[in-house]
């Protein structure tokens, strides 16, 4: 698969992101972190080891961990994530912290990606953050999750 058609691919996923909603849309988060009765998940832990994951040697487990913090809207995780946007190596793994800071839709997530849309080295991450941008409808309202809702 060359870039172009990975880039198609991810802008597409971008796009059927920012009209859909996550299993947690109709629930509070504070009840989606209830997996069965009596067994809760700490979530500042699963925070703190994506976080740490973004930096793994491993550019699957970086991927995994990008999808995850845009899944899970950890907020917490916004300043790694601008990082590898900015700093990795590997674009995929920048691709995938875009879609992970586009996701978690909070004002200083669209600050990371309109400073990269303006060309941080590499023309097609540009491009994508300038599709996730544009495809997030209100961008500094709302949480990207929820502009399908509205």
């Amino acid at each position: 698969m060359n870039i172009r058609t990975l880039f198609c691919v991810l802008t597409a996923f971008a796009t059927a992101i920012a009209v859909s909603t996550p299993a947690f849309a109709n629930d509070s988060f504070e009840n989606a972190h209830k997996t069965k009765p009596g067994k809760w998940i700490n979530w500042k832990n699963v925070e703190y080891n994506y976080v740490k994951d973004l930096k793994s040697d491993n550019i699957g487990v970086r991927i995994s961990a990008a999808n995850n913090i845009g899944e899970y809207h950890m907020e917490g995780a916004m300043g790694p994530l601008t990082d590898m946007l900015n700093s990795d190596k590997n674009e995929v793994a920048r691709l995938a912290a875009a879609l992970a800071l586009a996701r978690l839709g909070e004002p200083e997530a669209f600050e990371a990606l309109e400073f990269a849309a303006k060309g941080n080295g590499n023309m097609d991450v540009a491009q994508f953050c300038r599709s996730l941008i544009s495809a997030s409808g209100e961008k500094f309202e709302l949480p990207l999750r929820y502009n399908a809702e509205r």
